[in-house]
């Protein structure tokens, strides 16, 4: 929940279109206040991909020396994740 409002601090700094930012308040109030099954709150925050756009501006920053080791990170632990799941009992 703390990055979600990180991330929306964020988007409100650098000036996203209010239009966008208001889309996202919403989606990420529906999704931490609605009640159910907590699988099937990421699928409310699909959407909400915007919030990432201050990640994806720092990463188009980073030199290539570093690009690179951090793409391999990311796509390690995220073959991992998922090698995990898909032989355990399913997403948390």
């Amino acid at each position: 929940m703390a990055l979600l409002g990180w991330l929306y601090v964020l988007c409100v700094r650098q000036r996203l279109p209010l239009t966008l930012l208001v889309f996202c308040g919403c989606l990420v109030f529906l999704s931490l206040t609605t009640s159910g099954y907590f699988g099937s709150k990421p699928r409310y925050l699909v959407p909400a991909f915007p919030l990432l756009l201050p990640v994806a501006l720092t990463i188009a920053g980073l030199r290539t020396r570093v690009l690179v080791p951090l793409l391999v990170l990311t796509a390690t632990a995220s073959a991992a994740y998922g090698a995990f799941w898909l032989h355990g009992a399913g997403p948390p």
